[in-house]
């Protein structure tokens, strides 16, 4: 399909292509730590879903660099596929943490996700997920791979799952942007999957996802700001208003008793 030069050059993009990624992630981290809206919590978990997925994009850049090229290299792109399927689903698990502290799925992802890890570590030697070739270095995808293809499946239904709930606890529900948000999401992996990882589409789509639903958590969370503000002075009118006479209050005196001393103060 590709002649040699344009290979090059189709690996060349990716690169450029990676890179673009990795600095919007950047930027998405420097946006959460500037944010004062997010508790501790939940930047804590923003940060390790946003640091994991830039190492998820610069294993899978590593993949796709070492695939085919040296048998020397068969371990580097053994360990690269290994981490690449195991750490893809615990990223799921910290998204969903960034919007809510217990999700009901909790349980399921402590079995799920060790047992993931199990299950890619013996296919290094089974190759039941995947499998290097030995002599010419290529990666295989495994005769079970469609398990793992399912445990992603399942934590991406928990991430709609968890978004939606975060969602009924504010002020809206959009279906439509949550529903289309994942769209995006499973499209890219599905390309991916389908063209046999000629084309790189998870990485890019992934972060885009992420892009849109930090973009949604920022706007929740500056109306719940708003909200606070706008209480806060409501509660502080009322406590320093006398219900009786209507004069403001400070500090257990009226504003015009508070002048009137501040006058002797100064002519004193």
């Amino acid at each position: 399909m590709f002649n040699q030069h344009a290979a090059v050059n189709l690996l060349d993009y990716y690169t450029t292509i990676e890179i673009i990624i990795s600095l919007f992630i950047a930027g998405l981290l420097a946006l959460v730590y500037k944010n004062i809206h997010y508790s501790k919590q939940r930047k804590r978990n923003s940060y390790w879903s946003l640091g994991l997925l830039l190492i998820i994009n610069l294993i899978e850049w590593t993949s796709v660099m070492l695939d085919g090229f040296s048998g020397q290299y068969r371990i580097w792109l053994v360990i690269n596929k290994f981490l690449n399927h195991s750490l893809i689903p615990f990223l799921g698990y910290f998204v969903i943490h960034i919007w809510v502290r217990h999700s009901k799925y909790d349980r399921l992802l402590a079995v799920l996700l060790p047992g993931n890890v199990l299950f890619q570590l013996a296919s290094i030697a089974t190759g039941w997920t995947f499998s290097i070739d030995q002599k010419n270095n290529y990666y295989h995808q495994g005769r079970y791979y469609y398990v793992y293809f399912i445990i992603c499946i399942i934590v991406m239904f928990a991430i709609v799952s968890a978004y939606h709930q975060f969602e009924q606890k504010t002020f809206s529900s959009d279906c439509l942007f949550m529903f289309y948000t994942f769209f995006v999401f499973f499209l890219g992996i599905v390309i991916q999957e389908v063209s046999g990882g000629a084309l790189r589409t998870t990485s890019l789509t992934i972060t885009i996802g992420m892009c849109f639903l930090l973009n949604r958590f920022n706007n929740f969370t500056q109306k719940a700001s708003d909200l606070k503000i706008s209480r806060d002075n409501v509660v502080m009118r009322t406590d320093m208003t006398d219900i009786m006479t209507g004069i403001v209050k400070a500090g257990g005196l009226t504003v015009r008793a508070c002048l009137g001393y501040l006058k002797l103060v100064f002519r004193g």
